[in-house]
């Protein structure tokens, strides 16, 4: 009995000293890191510390998990790597003031495998709170054109409207006014027009990064329409307005510049119907092509920043 007690001390205190001499270890690739001694010292220690915070055994001996780290310096930019049992993870830092919480995240990233970003509310960098946006063009534009007006009697005539888009590579939003079909050759006593106070609509670019596209443009508008029709020498007007949909197809030249052309046929489509004195009613889609010159609203103030 006493030989066994005495062999369960001996193997305890084994595992124990095993244990208490097992470590997490993180040295450096001084092959790979071109930072100065002292400040690959620094992120060592970092690196410790972030394992340590994660009750991690850290140690510089008797390693039973080693992490390798090396930083490779490029101007500004830090790349970061950590090595560990999980392979090899890599940041972007900005600049060396990130180094902390760049390689916190890459800690955590390691600790947690997989294809975790280890990254919490502590150790979020510049970049990642404040990330580079896509450019986008503020357009204003003017648009003259030739339409008919549906409603019995054909009419046809000049378009024109105004309007501002918001344009990135491939998406855009269009807001116009204003936009006016005036329906004078529909013969001497026949005539309509069409009349759209706002338009809300997005578009859709088939060749994002070109100079030239087609593109796609639906919304909505609110407007009023009315059309003069001639039966058996009885003139008679229909009149309405409230919410129309409309469709266009286009194609926007130098996307490129700080100018745009565009031409487009459109299609508006009420959702009412036009009422004359009688309360007969007609329905009054209007179709319109157009050619659109826009320029950048934001060109001569714009300034070239980048946002980290």
């Amino acid at each position: 009995m006493k030989n066994y007690l005495n062999t369960l001390v001996v193997l305890s205190c084994v595992l124990f000293s095993s244990t208490a001499f097992a470590a997490v270890c993180v040295e450096v690739d001084e092959s790979r890191d071109n930072l100065e001694p002292r400040e690959q010292a620094v992120v060592r220690t970092m690196v410790e510390d972030s394992l340590r915070n994660r009750n991690q055994q850290v140690g510089r001996e008797n390693c039973d998990t080693t992490y390798i780290i090396y930083s490779m310096q490029l101007g500004n930019t830090i790349t970061a790597t950590v090595v560990g049992p999980e392979g090899s993870k890599t940041l972007k830092a900005h600049n060396i003031d990130e180094l902390p919480e760049t390689y916190d995240q890459l800690v955590q990233a390691s600790l947690d495998g997989g294809n975790a970003s280890g990254v919490s509310r502590h150790n979020v960098v510049k970049k990642q709170a404040a990330p580079r946006r896509e450019h986008a063009d503020h357009l204003l534009f003017v648009r003259l054109g030739y339409g008919s007006v549906f409603g019995g009697d054909f009419s046809s005539g000049p378009g024109f409207g105004i309007g501002w888009r918001y344009e990135l590579d491939q998406l855009g939003i269009e807001l116009a006014g204003f936009n006016t079909v005036l329906g004078t050759d529909g013969g001497d006593n026949a005539g309509g027009y069409n009349f759209t106070l706002l338009r809300l609509g997005g578009l859709y670019f088939f060749d994002p990064v070109a100079s030239s596209s087609l593109y796609l443009n639906g919304g909505l508008s609110w407007g009023w329409s009315h059309v003069q029709t001639e039966t058996s020498n009885n003139y008679n007007g229909f009149s309405g307005s409230g919410l129309q949909g409309e469709f266009a197809v286009g194609f926007e030249f130098l996307r490129a510049s700080t100018i745009r052309m565009f031409v487009e046929a459109n299609a508006m489509l009420p959702f009412y119907t036009a009422k004359d004195a009688g309360n007969n009613s007609r329905y009054t889609p209007t179709f319109l092509i157009s050619l659109g010159l826009g320029f950048d609203s934001n060109a001569n103030s714009r300034q070239i920043v980048e946002v980290y």
